[in-house]
């Protein structure tokens, strides 16, 4: 089945459509959704396809109809960024990165 979406007049840039596996898809079917969480560009008005992967030994078919992904509209938002020479938290000794808090 085919799924094309319109932007909505107005809204360009402001909300994303996600494409995500559904939890079944796995547990029913031994396929998973690819390239998850999959992100289509707000311009983007062609159909929208979905990659899924085979998991089982053995061929699937999928039948039309069948769901095994789900799109949700996401709200955007857009920060001011600021290129700054240094870091200016590194004497903060709260924000050490990665692996700072421990295993």
């Amino acid at each position: 089945m085919p799924l094309v979406v319109e932007e909505a007049t107005g809204t360009y840039g402001t909300v994303a459509l996600q494409i995500l596996p559904r939890s079944s898809t796995i547990l029913k079917y031994g396929l998973i959704v690819g390239n998850s969480p999959g992100i289509v560009d707000a311009d983007y008005t062609e159909e929208i396809g979905i990659v899924v992967y085979n998991l089982n030994d053995f061929p699937q078919t999928i039948e039309e109809g069948t769901r095994v992904a789900q799109a949700i509209f996401v709200p955007c938002i857009f920060p001011q960024i600021v290129f700054v020479d240094e870091n200016m938290s590194s004497d903060r000794e709260t924000r050490k990165g990665f692996g700072s808090t421990g295993d």
